[in-house]
């Protein structure tokens, strides 16, 4: 059997290193993006964005191989099977290439905001992206073959090595060379150096027999696999929808340089969404566990942990920001005075993905008990919605509008709703940290009236004690504890 999912050390080690590569893909890219934005200035980084915008948004299918890859080989890793997900992988791969590069002869009509040199430069860069896009959906089928076979150490060592390498080498090329062609034809070699990787490491661990068994299929075995990928594809969606989308809009409206300014400041708030999430991720396999399902305390109070660390990560990330922004306005963006609100934008952001971000605990609740349809539909839901408002917002008050209109992602709260609903956990073991948080959040947009940094830091203060209250005293004590010993150890040195 290639999953052995009745080894709890096993699934320890998976989830671990599924989650230490998740941690550090998270810093190497909260470091990387606003070096890179730096490096290439607001207008060029929009149409970075623009071009992986659309690239993202035509490419939603790969999203759903690495996962149909896991579950059918795992279920039953013969040959045909193999063959089946391989030839899928590549036939979704050339379907996706040819119609990025199809939309590149589609620049002109919609980006009406962009110069002509930049519809061309962006219409050119596609095409490079649709080459790139046929070698980079291949790697979701080895992706998902290597998590078949509880592999995820390696999966996340490859894959974290080559995002290294992409953004070293994109943030070189950006500094010395200003070319969007050089860092776009990096990200094509990265691709190939990738799926080489991937498919060494395969056929090493011997996966598969040989590398020509992959080409061997069957007509009902492909058929198997398109209707698991279609029927888990929409999940996707919402979530592309609310991520891409809206930058797509923005540079449809207002042209590349604000659609960089927006870009730079979500590619910096995402991060808040990212990281608060990594506590709730064990919750959909947690709470399957007997040991839990048996223990109704044991339950709440896992739960109840859980939505402690994510809003206080979430809140404490974006009190940082609003705190900060001025600080952080300048040394990513520089002056950006000449545009009106556009220092508005980033503690806007923040707040609001703050309070998005505290959909997590509920929506890998609802997957753990295989509700997995509710979070489709709500994330769906609220992706369109959330469409809607930026582009009305946008039209009537500009880029600010475009940052308020991200409210309507506040929808997904009712993952948590239904989250807790689905596993009769009550509000009122958490309702404090909630009401402090939301106190914390609404105190720390007084700072943007000051400019003296030492008003500022003083409610940054003053936010973080608020919200450290909001703890249980046992976290507290044992974080004041480790941080206690971790001094001493210091001291001894």
């Amino acid at each position: 059997m290639p999953v052995e999912l009745v080894k709890p050390l096993l699934m320890f080690k998976s989830s671990f290193f599924n989650l230490l590569g998740g941690v550090v893909r998270l810093i190497v890219a909260t470091i990387s993006i606003p070096l890179l934005v730096k490096a290439l200035g607001v207008s060029l980084f929009g149409l970075y964005s623009i071009v992986n915008a659309i690239t993202i948004v035509i490419s939603l299918a790969e999203w759903s191989i690495s996962i149909s890859t896991t579950v059918h080989v795992a279920d039953n890793p013969n040959k045909k099977v193999l063959g089946a997900c391989f030839w899928v992988t590549m036939m979704l791969g050339l379907v996706l290439g040819c119609l990025i590069y199809l939309s590149s002869y589609f620049v002109q009509v919609f980006l009406i905001s962009f110069s002509p040199e930049q519809q061309e430069q962006v219409s050119f860069l596609l095409k490079i992206t649709s080459l790139t896009t046929i070698f980079r959906i291949p790697h979701q089928f080895f992706i998902g073959l290597e998590q078949a076979y509880n592999r995820y150490d390696a999966q996340n060592l490859i894959t974290t090595v080559y995002n290294l390498l992409f953004y070293i080498g994109s943030i070189f090329i950006a500094g010395y060379t200003h070319s969007l062609t050089g860092i776009f034809i990096w990200q094509f070699f990265i691709m190939v150096l990738g799926l080489i990787m991937h498919i060494a490491y395969t056929s090493k661990s011997k996966f598969y027999t040989s590398f020509s068994s992959l080409f061997s299929w069957s007509g009902a075995e492909i058929k198997k696999v398109l209707s698991y990928c279609s029927s888990i594809w929409p999940s996707s969606l919402g979530a592309a929808l609310f991520t891409q989308g809206d930058r797509l809009l923005i540079g449809r409206l207002l042209g590349s340089e604000l659609t960089g300014i927006y870009a730079a400041a979500t590619s910096i708030t995402t991060q808040i969404n990212n990281i608060s999430a990594l506590p709730a991720q064990p919750l959909s396999s947690y709470i399957k566990s007997k040991d839990v399902v048996d223990d109704t305390h044991l339950l709440n109070q896992t739960i109840s942990n859980t939505v402690y660390l994510n809003v206080f990560i979430s809140v404490a990330s974006a009190i940082t920001i609003i705190c900060f922004s001025v600080e952080i306005n300048l040394l990513i963006l520089g002056n950006i005075s000449n545009y009106e609100n556009a220092s508005l934008i980033l503690p806007t952001l923040a707040g609001i993905y703050a309070v998005y971000s505290f959909n997590a605990v509920g929506y890998y609740i609802l997957f753990g008990v295989f509700k997995q349809a509710l979070n489709t539909i709500i994330i769906l839901i609220s992706g369109i919605v959330t469409l809607i408002l930026i582009y009305l917002l946008t039209m009537q008050i500009g880029i600010l509008g475009a940052a308020i209109g991200n409210i309507g992602f506040w929808l997904t709260l009712f993952c948590l709703v239904y989250g807790y609903r689905a596993v009769s956990f009550s509000l009122i073991y958490v309702i404090r940290i909630y009401i402090f948080g939301f106190l914390s959040l609404i105190l720390s947009f007084g700072s943007l009236y000051y400019n003296e940094l030492y008003i500022r830091m003083f409610i940054f203060l003053l936010c973080m004690f608020l919200l450290i209250r909001a703890l249980p005293t046992k976290i507290v004590e044992q974080t004041q504890q480790k941080l206690k010993a971790k001094y001493y150890k210091w001291k001894n040195i």
